[in-house]
């Protein structure tokens, strides 16, 4: 009974001291490669037909721009890089589309970002993202437009996947005498914090760390997965980190705690 009494304890103690604590931390590595499309790399302030490094198109090969381009038809310049010397324009019609394969090894929630844009002239430029598993199956999709004035305006997909591999698929899906969408940035990484494996991250995984810290409970897997604060170990720590992103609006769980 006093040992059953010291555990109960001992778990309001750690409960009540996670509600407390504040910490901070952030990372920002990427599964996907050449992610600033910045290789190959081609003379500055000009654009060409290519092919980004790690990149594939699927038909039609689109434009890699370097640094400030004048458009003679509109009579101003196309945006400058959002990040880097370089971006990526995957067209205005679907016959234009970009991807890259990769493969994960732990399963649980990924990030993927980007950064979209068009010529400040254009009215739309829609265009899709989606990710596709080894069997061609599309396990996430969503449809956005890149003309916002000539800014740049970063866009988020949330997905939960298995280990294997997959790909991400940038289509234009817009109009022929449509403005070309503008791509840059594009980082996939996994986002740290589900312990508990549910595909979620929520106080439960806090609590799952607790038990696993304190109380020989089973342990995170992938165990990476609960460094949620980018210290390489798993302890009391990421528990305190994941009550006060949970409740009170803390910065998010690291990226790529388990690559």
């Amino acid at each position: 009974m006093a040992i059953l009494m010291n555990q109960r304890v001992l778990t309001v103690i750690m409960i009540g001291l996670v509600m407390i604590c504040i910490l901070a931390c952030d990372s920002n590595a990427s599964n996907l490669l050449n992610g600033s499309f910045e290789s190959p790399a081609i003379p500055i302030n000009s654009y060409q037909f290519g092919t980004p490094s790690s990149w594939s198109w699927s038909s039609s090969t689109g434009i890699i721009f370097n640094g400030t381009v004048f458009n003679p038809v509109e009579g101003s310049n196309w945006p400058s890089p959002m990040d880097g010397e370089q971006y990526i324009d995957i067209g205005n019609v679907s016959t234009f589309s970009l991807s890259q394969t990769f493969a994960i090894t732990s399963k649980g929630p990924y990030q993927l970002t980007w950064y979209d844009n068009a010529h400040s002239s254009g009215l739309t430029s829609p265009y899709s993202v989606s990710i596709i598993n080894g069997s061609q199956q599309i396990v996430a999709t969503m449809s956005f437009d890149a003309a916002h004035g000539g800014v740049w305006q970063n866009r988020v997909l949330l997905v939960t996947l298995d280990p294997g591999t997959y790909t991400v698929v940038y289509m234009a899906t817009g109009d022929f005498q449509g403005f070309d969408t503008l791509i840059d940035h594009v980082t996939f990484v996994y986002i740290c914090g589900d312990a508990n494996g549910d595909g979620k991250i929520n106080v439960g995984d806090a609590v799952f760390l607790i038990n696993y810290v304190f109380k020989n409970g089973p342990e995170p897997n992938p165990k990476c997965a609960g460094n949620t604060n980018g210290d390489a170990s798993v302890n009391v720590g990421d528990a305190v980190y994941l009550i006060n992103y949970v409740f009170k609006g803390g910065p998010a769980p690291i990226t790529n705690c388990c690559q």
